[in-house]
């Protein structure tokens, strides 16, 4: 079963929210998807990210899921550590 659009929004960093959101939009109105270089085409010849949820087109796909799965995690719970810190006041 696919992983709903807002428990991808939930978790998302900074920079993936805005993609998310305007992936959605596309898929909803179109059943097509823009990627994050600009190449639009059909939802069904993407692929999307399980971690991030964000879809790529193939050659993206490559880059995307050439990165380091830690790297990504790395990054996430640094954002969302600071996003509780500035919630408590404490940055």
């Amino acid at each position: 079963m696919p992983i709903p659009l807002v428990e991808y929004l939930l978790h998302a960093n900074s920079e993936d929210k805005p993609v998310l959101k305007s992936q959605w939009a596309d898929v909803v109105a179109s059943d097509c998807v823009t990627c994050t270089c600009g190449h639009n085409q059909a939802v069904i010849m993407t692929y999307r990210c399980l971690y991030c949820g964000i879809w790529f087109c193939s050659e993206c796909a490559g880059k995307h899921f050439g990165a380091e799965y830690q790297a990504y995690v790395e990054r996430s719970r640094s954002e969302l550590f600071d996003k509780l810190m500035k919630e408590k006041g404490l940055r």
